[in-house]
């Protein structure tokens, strides 16, 4: 008895084993990525008014999640994300707006954060611009009052595709992950004390051969897929409410060329 009982034992912690081997290579090694014809077929399956006519490019986010640029039949710009799940490449997000998105790969680790869009080609359209903003804040109990102030940060990329996809890194991730946990912490001392304002946001705008904010056509069709990867479209922020100045060298002298 004793020693089918081991037997058992055995065989169980085995199959435990074989398990989450199976598991392991189901899910952290993915089949090649699926063909062009493959993809727009599954794409047009889902269930929405976009017909996908042309794929731009297939960009690897990493080894198991894919940012897909596509043109519609009916000229118009959007992307596709995908996740290899289960075994499968699965349809997370099929959209065409007239927004930048944050994709979160792993939301509690924003070096898994990356930039998306694609708009239509406009050769007047110069760069895109994404700031990380936290306002300026006032607030307080009994004896003790602090104020917090604005927090700005930018960085800007030469618009060279209809398309981007950029990952949250450098000094905006180091001050993001800081300021996060400071964030929540601070949350907790005053909750229910005082209403703030002092959420850290992401937004983004565009700017022209003029220097001046570009605006796009609202466009706004999205449809999910089965799987759920995080993405949201951040703020699009008027050049008028961004604080700095730019200043520029010129014959020997710098020049503000900041444009309000």
């Amino acid at each position: 008895m004793r020693n089918k009982k081991i037997i058992l034992g055995v065989v169980a912690v085995i199959l435990v084993v074989l398990a989450n081997i199976i598991y392991l290579a189901v899910n952290l090694f993915p089949d090649e990525f699926l063909s062009e014809g493959e993809a727009i077929k599954k794409l047009n399956q889902a269930e929405s008014a976009i017909e996908v006519k042309t794929i731009q490019d297939v960009v690897f986010l990493d080894k198991q999640h894919v940012f897909m640029p596509f043109i519609s039949a009916d000229n118009e710009y959007g992307f596709s994300l995908w996740e290899w799940k289960n075994g499968k490449w699965r349809l997370s997000e099929k959209t065409v707006n007239s927004s930048i998105n944050i994709v979160k790969l792993d939301e509690s680790d924003p070096s898994t954060y990356y930039f998306v869009w694609n708009f239509p080609e406009d050769e007047q359209i110069k760069k895109i611009n994404i700031y990380l903003i936290r306002n300026r804040s006032y607030r307080g109990s009994d004896e003790d009052f602090y104020y917090e102030p604005r927090l700005q940060m930018g960085a800007s990329f030469n618009r060279e595709k209809s398309y981007g996809v950029v990952p949250l890194s450098g000094g905006m991730l180091k001050v993001y992950k800081e300021m996060s946990g400071i964030s929540k912490e601070n949350g907790d001392m005053f909750s229910n004390v005082f209403s703030t304002n002092n959420e850290l946001y992401f937004s983004w705008n565009m700017i022209d051969q003029k220097g001046e904010v570009a605006w796009i056509e609202q466009r706004n069709s999205s449809y999910g897929g089965d799987a759920k990867v995080m993405s949201e479209s951040i703020f699009f922020e008027d050049q008028k409410d961004i604080e700095f100045l730019e200043w520029e060298e010129d014959a020997g002298k710098w020049q503000n060329t900041n444009k309000k």
